[in-house]
């Protein structure tokens, strides 16, 4: 039996924890849009040279018209909105609590599907979604009673958890149209490029139409601020954009959510090694309570 596509959604999921830990030490350095523009068109970059490097052609020659428009969409969606939303709870509430309300995705795409498919939602995943949300609502109040976060509930915080939030529904729309743009097309590295090119655009016009998109690149401090943002362009926005297309085109899209949402157990151990987190067990807990929601909601 082929499981390419489990393999590739957990690989994913711990290129995204990788990611969030680079971006979130960039963030804090020059700010949360300079670095979702940088990875923008540092990601554009690298994704275009390798499919020239595979394809001979910057751009997908043959891809029809309706996979363009829906992974345009998905890019909008679950590129430029949702990381730019998650860049800065990064700053706000950090890369753990951020990527623990990430594993509201799956719940957020059985809704999705419901609303928009009319796919049933039995009462079995109405309790796995209830679930799910306990699980982040009790590990974000735990972390909120932990001596080293006082102040949690305060209005940056508030901020950053419902940016978190707005940051799963646009991944999970993101991902419905993924999966109905990738019907057909061949690489996942051509549906990765028309993916970020959707996302990139309408995020750089914004900033040009506002006035920032200069000041963003100013921002940038130093060699270690790109080095931070070139390391997460390449674990997350390239690499896992490749490992999660692969898992939506080999499994279901269900499964594939389920064992993408595993990112907030790798950020743990890296949150408390590298960023100094104090981590109570009890939150552990209550994210895997989370994670277990998630699962269920494709098994039940």
């Amino acid at each position: 039996m082929d499981y390419s596509g489990e393999f590739a959604a957990v690989s994913a999921a711990i290129l995204r924890a990788s990611t969030a830990i680079l971006f979130t030490l960039a963030a804090r350095r020059v700010g949360s849009q300079c670095v979702t523009l940088v990875a923008m068109i540092l990601t554009g970059v690298l994704i275009a040279m390798t499919h020239l490097f595979l394809f001979g052609s910057c751009l997908p020659p043959t891809l029809a018209s309706s996979n363009a428009l829906y992974l345009g969409i998905s890019g909008l969606a679950g590129i430029a909105l949702a990381d730019a939303m998650l860049f800065e709870a990064f700053v706000l509430v950090g890369p753990r609590i951020s990527m623990l309300l990430m594993t509201l995705t799956p719940a957020f795409c059985t809704i999705l599907a419901w609303i928009f498919r009319g796919q049933l939602v039995h009462e079995a995943k109405l309790l796995a979604i209830l679930v799910t949300l306990s699980g982040v609502g009790l590990a974000i109040g735990k972390s909120a009673s932990a001596p080293v976060q006082p102040g949690f509930l305060d209005r940056r915080a508030r901020q950053g958890v419902l940016l978190g939030v707005g940051a799963a529904l646009a991944d999970a729309i993101g991902m419905l149209f993924s999966d109905l743009g990738m019907e057909g097309v061949s690489h996942p590295v051509s549906g990765g490029l028309v993916r970020i090119l959707g996302g990139s655009i309408p995020f750089i016009l914004w900033l040009l139409v506002k006035g920032s998109f200069r000041d963003n690149l100013l921002r940038i401090k130093d060699f270690r601020s790109v080095g931070l943002m070139a390391a997460g362009a390449i674990t997350g926005p390239m690499l896992g954009v490749f490992f999660a297309l692969h898992a939506i085109t080999h499994t279901s899209m269900s499964v594939a959510a389920t064992l993408m949402a595993l990112t907030p157990i790798f950020v743990i151990p890296v949150s408390s090694l590298l960023l100094g987190e104090k981590i109570p067990r009890a939150s552990v807990a209550w994210t895997g309570l989370s994670i277990l929601g998630s699962a269920s909601l494709f098994v039940l």
